[in-house]
């Protein structure tokens, strides 16, 4: 395993100088230690960049347990698959065929493949909770087969890529209007109360309502299928921010993930 000194001096040579705040930092010599292709110099300053806009939005380690940059240039999902949040965190998990398309992001097959996030807000959250709950996707395509985008073994975890009351956050309920969640750009889901919710598609942020809140899931979080892993899609996804009621935030969080997609792609 390398060490992070070792990490830091290799990547500060390879990019001419350039210097990365230390939570990129910390992403590249975990990158380094499972032998993950690291993305451009560039786009390493881009993430950065990005990270400090979450952390000044306040968006980052008080509301938010996971982050994780899916498109890069690195040719690679495996960069993705850390937590930017900690990333000594257990890594997310592709399962089957999931694709990854350079600069894009991952993309699923609508058919089997998935992503296995390894986080469980039962066992592993810290700020996710039973009526403080958000997640929020950045969706570069829009599935053609299948709907389900994002969710739980229990159908208390819902997004889906359609136009549907049955987007679910903490609730077994359906929402009380319907959230077009086939859309370019960001989607998601507040849990604000026990009753109040919020979706998200892009900038604007719609308050609804739901039954009472149910339940934290108590499985691994998946993308590309929700309920007994069924209605897989072939989404496409950039980047994903899971953590407590970042309702708030929300905004930033959306001109954050656009900026870094838009900037990447002129790399």
């Amino acid at each position: 395993m390398l060490s992070f000194g070792l990490g830091l001096s290799r990547h500060r040579a390879s990019s001419f100088g350039a210097s990365y705040n230390p939570e990129t930092l910390a992403m590249i010599d975990k990158a380094n230690s499972e032998g993950f292709r690291l993305p451009s110099a560039a786009n390493l300053a881009l993430i950065s960049n990005a990270i400090d806009s979450l952390k000044a939005a306040g968006a980052w380690n008080t509301k938010a347990d996971r982050i994780r940059f899916w498109a890069t240039d690195s040719g690679s999902a495996n960069f993705g698959r850390i937590n930017a949040l900690n990333p000594s965190d257990d890594l997310a998990v592709l399962v089957n065929a999931v694709s990854f398309v350079n600069k894009e992001g991952v993309l699923g097959d609508g058919i089997s493949a998935y992503i296995d996030t390894k986080y469980n807000p039962t066992v592993d959250a810290i700020n996710y909770a039973l009526t403080s709950a958000t997640v929020l996707l950045y969706q570069y395509k829009v599935a053609t087969v299948g709907t389900g985008l994002y969710g739980a073994q229990v159908s208390d975890l819902r997004i889906q890529s359609s136009n549907t009351t049955v987007q679910r956050i903490n609730s077994g309920a359906n929402l009380a209007a319907v959230a077009d969640f086939a859309q370019v750009g960001t989607i998601g889901l507040h849990r604000k109360t026990a009753t109040d919710v919020d979706f998200q598609i892009n900038a604007t942020l719609t308050s609804t309502t739901a039954s009472l809140a149910g339940s934290v899931p108590d499985y691994d979080l998946t993308l590309f299928t929700t309920v007994s892993d069924n209605f897989r899609s072939n989404a496409g996804v950039s980047m994903e921010w899971v953590g407590g009621d970042a309702s708030s935030v929300g905004v930033a969080v959306h001109t954050i993930m656009e900026n870094y997609y838009n900037q990447l792609q002129l790399l």
